[in-house]
């Protein structure tokens, strides 16, 4: 999984990532993650007058990698 974010520091913008390894313990229901990488991918100098917002590129609803009840969960959550 990729989860990018901004960083505002004085006079520029960092957009971050982050590759994250997910894996599935299904015997005591818990998902975890370890950080691969994470570092800034793009810097602007100066930043463009900057809000707060949050955008879900992937959905896993759409891959068809969830079973029945999970994808009922994350309805819930996401709508």
């Amino acid at each position: 999984m990729l989860i990018f974010w901004d960083v505002l520091a004085p006079r520029k913008l960092e957009i971050w990532c982050a590759e994250v390894y997910l894996e599935r313990h299904k015997e005591i229901c818990q998902i975890r993650g370890n950080i691969l990488w994470s570092e800034p991918v793009m810097t602007l100098d100066p930043p463009p007058p900057h809000q707060l917002h949050c955008h879900i590129l992937c959905d896993a609803r759409e891959s068809g990698d969830l079973d029945a009840s999970n994808e009922e969960a994350l309805d819930g959550i996401l709508g």
